[in-house]
C-alpha cells in the first residue's frame, strides 16, 4: 500500500494553471493544470523520477474529458477522470483569474488527478535499487583535496574503501524513497598494541528535523556495518554528515559502504520478456567448491542455482589461469587461436568477441570485471560492450552495480558480464581473505601464530615461493589454506545469493539465461603445488550452470566432458545468432561420450573420455592418465599404454595443425582489414567462420 501526501497552490495564476505537488509511491510528482480555452491541458513534470511524462492535451474546453497518465516505457495510457463544468468560467490567455469557481473547480481537479495517480502508481511495478555514494563519488568533502577511495587492508581484510581523514567532515543529499535503509560500513586501525578511541558521528537531516548517532569504531581492526531504517522519512529529501570524533592522529579510519537500499520503480517488462543473458565468472573457482557438487563448505545459494538448473560435471577451462581462460569464453576459440596467452598479449584484434555478436543483434551490452589487469580494454575484452569497466570494488560493491544494471534494462534484450576476484589468492597477508578471518583465526584454529608472512613474503608471494622450492610448506599447511580458501567461497556464495534475490525481487531471475562458471580452479599441495598455472584436475576442471529461462532442464546433470569453449556457441545459439566456424558446440544438444577435449597454452592437454593426455613444453615426455582409475594423476601410463598414447597423441597434433591454420588466416585478414577484400577472399575467410556478415 502506498504513502501518499499532496498540496495545491490554492488558486491559478494569470495564466490559468493551477500547481499541486504529490508525494507517492515514493515519487514526488509536480502537476501544472492549465485552463486555458485553446489547449486544455493537464500535465505532469517528474521531480524524483523520470517515470512520468505528459499525459493529456485538448483542444479546447468539454463539459467532461477523460485525461490519462502513461508510465514511459508502457504503450497505453492508464485513464483517469476529469470532470471540467462547461457553465463555469474560463480564462483567457493573459488574463487574471479570480473566479472562487474556477479556484474550487482546479482544487477538485487536483484531487481527482491525485486520486487517479495513487491508482496508477499502485500498480506500478518496483524492486530493489541501490545508491552508493561512495562508489558514485557523491560524497562532498571539508578538504580541498579529498584521499580517493582505494584498495585498503584493515583487519586482515581488503576492500575498496575511503579513508576519513583526521578533522574531515563528508556529507552527501540524499532522497529517501519508499523502504529506504542507509548502509555505513568501516574500519578503524592504530599501531598494534595501540587502544582505539573515538566514534563516528552521523547525522541525517530531513526537512526540521535532525538525527544524531555516534557509531562506535572499537574494536580496532575489525569491520563493522550500521543499517538505519529512513522509512519515517520516505519521500523526503534530506542530507547525511559524516565525521570523526575524538580519533586520534595515529589512527586510521576507512569507510567501505556508504549506500541507500530502497525500493525504486521498474521499467515495464513486455511479455514475453525479451532474451536475457547474466554471465558470471568466478575466478579460481574449482568444481567441488560447491556442496552440491561434492565440496566441504556449504554454498546454500549456489546449491539453489544447481538445483533450478542444468550442470555439466566434467566441465573443463581451456587454460590453467585467467587471461587466456577468458578470451575463450568471450570469443569461443582455444587460446592458441585467440593469441591473449601472456601477460602482455590480447584477443586477436580479426576475431569476433560473444558481446559482438550480441550486440550487432541489438542486445545492451555490459560488463563489470574486477581489475586485475588481464581482463584490461586494452587486451580487447571491452570489444562489443556498450558498457565495460575493470574496477577494484569488491563483490558485494559490484553485485550491487549489477542488480541496478540489470534493472534499469529489464525491459530489453541483454548479455551482462560479471566477474570477481573474491576466491583468488589475495596480496595483503593472509594467502586467500574472507570477512572476520585473520590471523588470530588461523592461531586459534590451527596454532600457528602470524601465519602468512614469511621472509617478508605474504599471501600470494608466499604461494608463488612454495611453488618454486624458495620456501617450504608448513606441517598442515594444506589444511590451513583450504580453510582459508572455503572460507572466501562462503563469502562469494552469501554475496552471489543477495544478488540473485535482488533479481528474484525485480522479477527477471526466472526469465534469465544464467551461465555460473570459472576460468580455472586451485590446488592445495595436492602433487606438491599450491594455486594455479598447473596441468592438474583441480585446476582444468571447474563449475558450469546454465540456468535455463523458464525452469527448463531445472535439477539436470550431464555427465560427458565440455569446455569453455562451448559457452559462446551454446549462449549465440540460444538468441538466435548463427555464427559458423567455432569449434565448440552448443550444449542444448546430445553430447558425445568420446568427444575429445583440449586445453592448454604452453603445455597442451587432450581429455577423451577418462583419459588424459598432457604433452609438456619441458621437463619430460608425455603423460597419460587414467582418471576413472586414478583421478588424483599419481600414475602414468604413457609406458604402459603405447597405442593408447599414439592415438591420442594423433588427435592433440592434428588438433594443434588446425589451429595454426586457423592462426595463419587471422593474421592474413588482419594484415588485409586495410585493404578491401575480393569476394572470393570473404567467401573463403566466412566458410572459415571468420566473417559473420
Amino acid at each position: 500500500m502506498c504513502s501518499s501526501s499532496a498540496a495545491c497552490d490554492g488558486g491559478l495564476s494569470s495564466w490559468g494553471v493551477a500547481a499541486c505537488k504529490v508525494s507517492s509511491c515514493g515519487m514526488t510528482l509536480s502537476m501544472a493544470i492549465r485552463s486555458d480555452v485553446r489547449p486544455w491541458e493537464v500535465a505532469l513534470i517528474t521531480l524524483e523520477t523520470t517515470s512520468w511524462g505528459v499525459c493529456y492535451r485538448a483542444p479546447g474546453p468539454p463539459a467532461e474529458v477523460a485525461g490519462a497518465a502513461r508510465l514511459r516505457g508502457e504503450s497505453r495510457c492508464r485513464r483517469i477522470g476529469l470532470r471540467r463544468d462547461s457553465k463555469g468560467p474560463t480564462s483567457r490567455r493573459g488574463a487574471r483569474v479570480t473566479s472562487p469557481r474556477l479556484h474550487r473547480q482546479s482544487l477538485l481537479t487536483c484531487a481527482l488527478l491525485i486520486a487517479a495517480l495513487l491508482a496508477a502508481c499502485r500498480g506500478a511495478e518496483r524492486g530493489p535499487g541501490y545508491e552508493d555514494l561512495l562508489i558514485s563519488g557523491r560524497l562532498r568533502s571539508s578538504l580541498d583535496q579529498p584521499p580517493a577511495p582505494a584498495l585498503v587492508s584493515c583487519g586482515d581484510e581488503t576492500y575498496f574503501a575511503r579513508s576519513l581523514a583526521a578533522g574531515e567532515k563528508v556529507w552527501a543529499e540524499l532522497d529517501a524513497g519508499q523502504g529506504s535503509q542507509l548502509v555505513v560500513a568501516g574500519c578503524a586501525a592504530t599501531g598494534r598494541g595501540r587502544p582505539l578511541r573515538g566514534s563516528l558521528r552521523l547525522e541525517l537531516v530531513f526537512g526540521g528535523e535532525r538525527v544524531e548517532r555516534r557509531l562506535p569504531l572499537a574494536p580496532p581492526h575489525r569491520w563493522w556495518r550500521q543499517e538505519i531504517d529512513l522509512t519515517p522519512y520516505a519521500g523526503r529529501g534530506g542530507s547525511l554528515r559524516l565525521e570523526a570524533e575524538g580519533v586520534g592522529p595515529r589512527a586510521s579510519l576507512y569507510l567501505r559502504d556508504v549506500y541507500l537500499r530502497r525500493q525504486r520503480p521498474l521499467p515495464r517488462r513486455p511479455s514475453p520478456p525479451p532474451l536475457q543473458v547474466l554471465l558470471i565468472s568466478v575466478d579460481t573457482l574449482r568444481h567441488d567448491a560447491l556442496s552440491a557438487l561434492g565440496g566441504p563448505w556449504p554454498t546454500p545459494a549456489l546449491d539453489r542455482l544447481v538445483a533450478e538448473g542444468e550442470t555439466f560435471e566434467h566441465s573443463y577451462a581451456t587454460a590453467s589461469w585467467t587471461k587466456p581462460s577468458h578470451g575463450s569464453l568471450f570469443t569461443g576459440q582455444h587460446p592458441p587461436v585467440h593469441r591473449a596467452m601472456t601477460h602482455t598479449q590480447g584477443l586477436h584484434p580479426a576475431l569476433p568477441t560473444l558481446a559482438e555478436y550480441f550486440q550487432r543483434a541489438g542486445f545492451a551490452t555490459a560488463g563489470l570485471a574486477q581489475d586485475i589487469v588481464h581482463l584490461d580494454a586494452r587486451f580487447g575484452f571491452d570489444r562489443g560492450f556498450d558498457e565495460y569497466r575493470t574496477v577494484h570494488w569488491t563483490l558485494p560493491q559490484m553485485a550491487r552495480y549489477a542488480a541496478d544494471w540489470i534493472a534499469d534494462h529489464r525491459s530489453v534484450p541483454f548479455f551482462y558480464f560479471l566477474h570477481t576476484f573474491a576466491a583468488h589468492s589475495d596480496f595483503y597477508r593472509l594467502p586467500y581473505e574472507a570477512p572476520d578471518v585473520d590471523q588470530a583465526t588461523v592461531e586459534e584454529r590451527f596454532g600457528v601464530p602470524h601465519y602468512g608472512c614469511e621472509r617478508s613474503s605474504c599471501a600470494s608471494e608466499r604461494l608463488a615461493r612454495i611453488n618454486q622450492g624458495e620456501l617450504q610448506p608448513l606441517p598442515g599447511e594444506a589444511e590451513i589454506l583450504r580453510f582459508l580458501y572455503g572460507e572466501g567461497v562462503r563469502f562469494v556464495d552469501a554475496e552471489l545469493g543477495r544478488l540473485f534475490d535482488d533479481l528474484r525481487a525485480q522479477g527477471v531471475f526466472d526469465d534469465l539465461l544464467i551461465v555460473f562458471t570459472s576460468d580455472h580452479g586451485e590446488v592445495f599441495l595436492e602433487h606438491g603445488k599450491v594455486g594455479h598455472g598447473h596441468r592438474y584436475e583441480p585446476v582444468l576442471r571447474v563449475p558450469l550452470v546454465i540456468k535455463w529461462p523458464g525452469g527448463a532442464k531445472a535439477g539436470e546433470r550431464r555427465i560427458h566432458n565440455v569446455s569453455g569453449v562451448d559457452v559462446a556457441p551454446t549462449l549465440l545459439a540460444a538468441a538466435g545468432i548463427e555464427v559458423r566456424g567455432l569449434p565448440g558446440v552448443d550444449l542444448r544438444r546430445r553430447l558425445r561420450p568420446d568427444r575429445p577435449i583440449f586445453a592448454g597454452t604452453w603445455d597442451k592437454h587432450l581429455i577423451v573420455g577418462r583419459m588424459k593426455l598432457t604433452l609438456r613444453r619441458q621437463n619430460g615426455g608425455p603423460l597419460l592418465y587414467d582418471l576413472s582409475a586414478d583421478p588424483g594423476e599419481e600414475h602414468d601410463l604413457s609406458a604402459e599404454r603405447p597405442a593408447e598414447l599414439a592415438r591420442l597423441g594423433e588427435i592433440l597434433r592434428r588438433k594443434l595443425r588446425q589451429e595454426q591454420q586457423q592462426r595463419r588466416a587471422l593474421d592474413r585478414l588482419q594484415s588485409a582489414l586495410t585493404s578491401p577484400l575480393s569476394e572470393e577472399e570473404r567467401e573463403r575467410l566466412r566458410a572459415l567462420g571468420y566473417l559473420d556478415d
